[in-house]
């Protein structure tokens, strides 16, 4: 898209994914001279100059880049958004020799679907705010990803309808923003005529069921709150003992649906969530098997699984706008597959096929692709990461060194195809943006988290950064200020040292959830720091053990395993 004060309104041009930038200043000049009444009678040649930008603020010097760079390469995503700016201090019409000079013309490129004024541009030429802190690369892209879901095919005759899987439509609502938690207490179990009377705001107390389901009871306490007993659980009482002002071993427990063991998840090793298909899941397991689980379905109703490797598969991702496509990667040897998800395959086979793999990232933990679905990022146990075209599975670029210590984790936030964050265990996690040459030293913003740092997200409308890490350690950065808010969350100081978080935000944004490896218990929290209780899972996976191992004879069972 190309938004200018010479033209009178945007126009989009349709550049191939391999031209060059050479290619894309000629489209340009023939827009311009076609759609500009400014340039319409203007016979001096037009002279193209892409600048140096900062995150999306450009700078007053020209970009390096010579006409036969290949677009691609510089990391062109889908839908983006240039702006084309002339000095005005140039005589459109000036006469003489001066007809043969040139006429210049800078472009400089912007976020896919940003709100922007077309009249009164100006050229900033200060790097004296950061390009962040402008909020340019923070507006919402009307390109977000848009949900896919299953039509449902009617029966002639009757009223019966049946999944048609292989038909898709695309879905116009998203997830609802800033959504009380009407939606949220009509799902769960047993609400209390309290919680349906009033909507709760993070700011109120959270009012409980008189009789929850799965809630450990004692006499002692409140209605709705777990009880913990030392006896029976030891540390786990330890960990829930945080809440209240009186000190007493409680916590008050959310409202929901008792947990649901999946025992076909057993040995799995990591798993994904259709971005669309919110009952479908991409199971890794521990030995390099890759599967479809449809929650819905029977154990009996799931197709075989694929072997891809040896080893666990650490890396999961389905694309967005793709959404029969996903892409795994094994964690030792970095192997990296792209998959094609198959809804209609035989029961006997496998409903995924391997369709392309691409080169290697040894020592692979983490894949994510961005909202556009134009790359995808590697990370894994070494400081460097690696940007794949997806398009053509070539590495666009390694950057090597950019922290001190390995990075567990690496994310593409969500309404930017160029922006994404690293989580590393040199104690920081940081900001970085494709645009700019990804160095050691060239982050938009470093983020200092005190500890290791095991995990980050954003938030659904990249308005936080979210970093877990050792134990109860939690901090959430406000973006673009990267101010740390709230100071800090109400959980009791860290002392375990190889307890692992991870936390994750809801779709709301409003709200997250987050957990420790050795725990037996999820806190849902709210953004602003106030705790709202916890999900129980004390004694869900025994049970099921149990149950598995009178129906082998008295054989041994396991419980699934973390992602």
């Amino acid at each position: 898209r190309i938004v200018s004060a010479l033209l009178p309104r945007e126009v989009w041009i349709e550049v191939d994914i391999d031209a060059t930038l050479g290619v894309f200043y000629k489209d340009v000049t023939s827009v311009l001279r076609r759609e500009s009444p400014m340039l319409a009678d203007v016979r001096r040649p037009i002279r193209m100059q892409l600048l140096a930008d900062d995150g999306g603020v450009p700078k007053s010097t020209p970009a390096t880049w010579p006409e036969s760079q290949v677009m691609r390469e510089m990391f062109w995503a889908q839908s983006e958004t240039v702006r084309a700016h002339v000095d005005f201090g140039q005589d459109l019409n000036r006469q003489g020799d001066a007809l043969t000079k040139p006429l210049l013309i800078r472009l400089w490129r912007m976020l896919a679907f940003e709100d922007i004024r077309v009249q009164g541009l100006a050229l900033p030429h200060s790097r004296d705010v950061s390009p962040l802190e402008s909020g340019i690369a923070w507006t919402r892209q009307v390109s977000d990803p848009i949900p896919m879901r299953r039509c449902q095919r009617v029966d002639s005759g009757s009223d019966t309808r049946t999944p048609a899987p292989s038909t898709w439509q695309r879905q116009t609502s998203e997830p609802a923003r800033n959504s009380s938690w009407r939606g949220f207490l009509e799902q769960c179990s047993s609400p209390s005529p309290e919680m349906l009377a009033s909507e709760l705001s993070d700011d109120e107390e959270l009012v409980h069921s008189p009789q929850p389901q799965s809630v450990h009871h004692n006499s002692l306490g409140r209605p709705g709150d777990l009880a913990l007993d030392d006896g029976d659980f030891g540390v786990v009482a330890d960990d829930l003992r945080e809440a209240t002002q009186e000190g007493s071993p409680w916590e008050r427990v959310v409202p929901h649906h008792p947990p649901r063991l999946l025992p076909q998840t057993l040995r799995t090793r990591q798993f994904e969530f259709h971005p669309s298909l919110p009952d479908l899941l991409l199971l890794g397991d521990k030995k390099g098997s890759v599967s479809v689980l449809d929650t819905e379905m029977d154990e009996a109703e799931m197709h075989p699984s694929l072997q891809v490797g040896s080893h666990p598969l650490l890396g999961l991702v389905w694309m967005r706008h793709n959404p029969r496509v996903a892409v795994c990667g094994e964690s030792h040897s970095g192997d990296i597959a792209f998959l094609k998800y198959d809804p209609e395959a035989r029961l006997t086979e496998s409903c995924l096929q391997r369709q392309q793999d691409v080169e290697s990232f040894p020592r692979l933990s983490s894949l994510s692709a961005n909202c556009a679905d134009d790359f995808l990022l590697t990370s894994g146990m070494s400081p460097d990461i690696a940007v794949y075209d997806v398009q053509t599975g070539k590495v666009l670029h390694r950057a090597r060194g950019i922290h001190e210590q390995f990075i567990n984790i690496s994310r593409f936030c969500n309404t930017s195809p160029h922006i994404f964050v690293t989580a590393s265990f040199d104690h920081t996690c940081k900001i970085w943006d494709l645009r700019q040459p990804v160095l050691h030293n060239t982050q938009v913003k470093t983020l200092n988290t005190g500890g290791h740092n095991v995990m980050c997200v954003f938030s659904p409308d990249d308005r936080r950064v979210l970093c877990s890490g050792v134990d109860t350690k939690i901090m959430q950065f406000d973006v673009p200020s990267w101010r740390q808010s709230p100071d800090r969350f109400p959980l009791r100081e860290s002392v375990h040292r190889e307890r692992y978080r991870r936390s994750t935000y809801l779709a709301d944004g409003a709200h997250f959830v987050t957990a420790a490896t050795e725990e037996s218990h999820m806190h849902l929290m709210s953004v602003q720091g106030k705790k709202l209780g916890v999900v129980d899972f004390r004694g869900v996976v025994q049970t099921w053990a149990d149950s598995a191992s009178r129906d082998a004879g008295g054989g041994g069972g396991g419980g699934a395993g973390g992602g």
